[in-house]
């Protein structure tokens, strides 16, 4: 990489914002997508069955649902 952008790429990470479009792309679990880290590295206990949700399954028309 660049000097000049290795130099930025610190800034630029922490300045960045996630675009989640519609979630179906976004793994809920061990994308950084909340900008605190992945939420499995948050999370104390998460069922392994729960693992395999994108953010798209806690949407419904725009807004958070709580059951996928």
């Amino acid at each position: 990489m660049w000097h000049g952008i290795r130099s930025l790429y610190s800034d630029v990470v922490n300045n960045s914002i996630w675009m989640l479009g519609n979630g179906d792309k976004v793994d809920t679990w061990r994308d950084n997508w909340t900008g605190l880290g992945a939420p499995k590295d948050l999370s104390y206990h998460i069922r392994s069955k729960d693992m395999q949700h994108k953010v798209f399954d806690f949407l419904e028309n725009g807004t958070w649902k709580l059951e996928p």
